[in-house]
This record gives C-alpha cells, structure tokens and sequence, in this order.
C-alpha cells in the first residue's frame, strides 16, 4: 500500500510552529479548487483526511482512502500534464500569507519518500495562508522556485500561490491541501474535525461540486512497449497514435482506492470488433492504487489498421463502480 509520512500542522518554518492571527471571519471559510485542472480528465482526489484520531485509519465515508495520520486533501495530477507544463496552485479562500517555504528539491518521478528523519520538512514547499478566527490553509509539495507570494501578503480567492510539484515526502505529483481550526484538522468535505468520527453528515465547505468517491481513475492509456512505472510516473509510454510495426500492443489503468475483492477487468476492442486482447484481475487485499494492463507482442505480421477501443472496468461486490474507455489509431 502506498504510504506517505505524516504531515505536521502548521506548515513548520525556520525551527518553529507559526501562530494563526485571526482577522475577523467566524463563518468556516468556502473553499474553491485550489489547482488548474479539470477533476476526472486530468486530477483526482487520490487520499482523504484520516478522522480515526487512534492508529487505525477511516476517511469520510469511513473507508480507507486515506493512511494514518493524514491531515489533508491530495489532490493528484496527471503525469503527462505534469511533464508537459507548470500546473498552477491557488489560493482556495482569501486570508492572509502567515508563512512559506521555497528552496526544497523536487523528487525525481517514481522516487520513495525520503526516510523518517525528514519529517520536518513533510511539506516540502509551500504556504499557510490565514483565513481568520483561527481557520488557515496549508498548500504542500510546490514545485521549487514557483512561489508567487510573499510573507504578510494579502491573497485573493483563485490567486497563483505557486505550482504542483514533487517536494517533500510524496511519491507522484500533487497538492496537498490541509484545512485547520485552531490547529485542529478539519476534513473539507464534511467538516468534521479528527476525533469526532467519520461518516458525519455536515455540509461540505468546497464552494463546488467535490463528491467522495469510493475509488479514482488516476490514468489509462496505450503503449508500444512493456509497461515502465519509472516511465508512466514521468508521463511517458501513453499514446493515441501506433504504428503497424510497433512491438507491443498494450492497454493499460491505474486506479486508486482499491479493496480487497475488487475485479479489474481490461478489454482491447480490434477495429473489425473482435476482442483484440483481455485480461481480469481479483485483488487479494486492499490497495492506494493499482496498475493493470493486457495486450499483445507483435510476433511477426503487422498489426492490423484501423481504430481501437481500450475499455477498463472496476467491479466492486458485483456492481460496476467506474468505466472509461480510451481510442488508439493504427496507421496501415
């Protein structure tokens, strides 16, 4: 299972906790999408807020889309959109900047998180913000040297504070976004605090429709070759586009927020509509996230032309919770 080290609250900079000043706002503030991306094209909510205040872990539905000690939303991106460009971070609510750090290395795609010793700077890069009456925001895992902001500055709702990047005890590109009242984590989907328990009914404090999702789509895609996680972390081997005498045909999901008796189940559709390729998968245990792929080595004819169809399904207790299919082109 994919773990991550526990984040500190507060954001801790230069050897000590920062205070939160409070300015005013008593209301929990509304929290606007705090990344430039589109939620199910090209991000996803990978993990949760842990509410268990013990060793064990419950988000909130009170499932385990999360890991112990989990104080934030990580909201994950695309690694080709990550490779491809700058993915910005922005203020989620208005407040004030109380505290940043710059200067932290961006790890290397598919690189562990760093060892224990270096929880103090869990966070990596990143900012507090302070919304007032002790509620405040923190951003971590900016990329190094993208930070727009400055300490004391006033910020508006949906302005650049940096972009997503790798620094910090992370494992894959994202954001991670965690909601405080007086130092007390707060899950922005129920709000709830840890240790009042999951499966709370309260209104959620995203200013947009953000629903839990018992389990994500993280990518799915096409490539010529055998499947490289080093490769796919770095935004390569995905492909709408093959040749005839390429030497692979594979069709490839990653999911995240498996249980165990989940079935995954590929299907590659051959342009004349037979099943090209096909393979089904029962997970024994629970899993953050999970890739699975089928296909086919070219042995010596070339592959036939025309258009594919790569189907994925997640099936959970025997009903379908997710379905994507994605188009491949073979040039003749």
């Amino acid at each position: 299972m994919l773990r991550i080290p526990k984040y500190r609250l507060p954001l801790l900079i230069g050897g000590a906790f920062l205070s939160l000043i409070g300015i005013g706002q008593a209301e929990p503030p509304r929290l606007s999408l705090p990344l430039d991306c589109t939620l199910g094209l090209d991000c996803l909510v990978q993990q949760y807020v842990d509410l268990d205040a013990g060793p064990g872990v419950a988000d909130p539905a009170c499932a385990a889309r999360s890991y112990d000690g989990h104080k934030g939303t990580d909201f994950r991106v695309n690694a080709a959109r990550i490779a491809r460009e700058d993915v910005a971070v922005f203020a989620a609510a208005p407040g004030v900047v109380l505290g940043l750090r710059d200067g932290e290395p961006d790890r290397a795609p598919g690189a562990p998180s760093p060892p224990p010793d270096a929880l103090d700077k869990a966070c990596g890069n990143g900012v507090l913000i302070d919304h007032g009456a002790g509620w405040a925001t923190q951003y971590c895992h900016l990329k190094r040297g993208s930070l727009r902001v400055r300490k004391g500055e006033q910020v508006a709702r949906g302005q650049q504070l940096g972009a997503v990047g790798r620094s910090g005890a992370t494992e894959f590109a994202h954001l991670h976004i965690g909601l405080s009242k007086d130092r007390q984590v707060v899950d922005p989907f129920t709000g709830a605090s840890v240790g009042e328990g999951c499966g709370q009914s309260g209104a959620s404090l995203w200013d947009f429709a953000l629903a839990y999702r018992e389990a994500a789509l993280i990518d799915a895609s096409f490539s010529a070759r055998a499947l490289n996680r080093r490769a796919l972390a770095r935004g390569e081997d995905r492909a709408e586009r093959l040749s005839s005498r390429d030497p692979a045909l594979v069709f490839w999901a990653q999911f995240a927020g498996l249980r165990a008796g989940d079935v995954i189940a590929l299907t590659v559709i051959a342009p004349d509509g037979a099943v090209f390729a096909q393979a089904q998968k029962r997970l024994p245990r629970d899993q953050a996230e999970y890739l699975f792929f089928a296909g086919k080595k070219r042995r010596a004819d070339p592959w036939p032309g025309g258009r594919y169809e790569g189907r994925a399904v997640l099936i959970r207790k025997g009903r379908e919770i997710l379905k994507i299919t994605r188009p491949l082109s073979i040039s003749r």
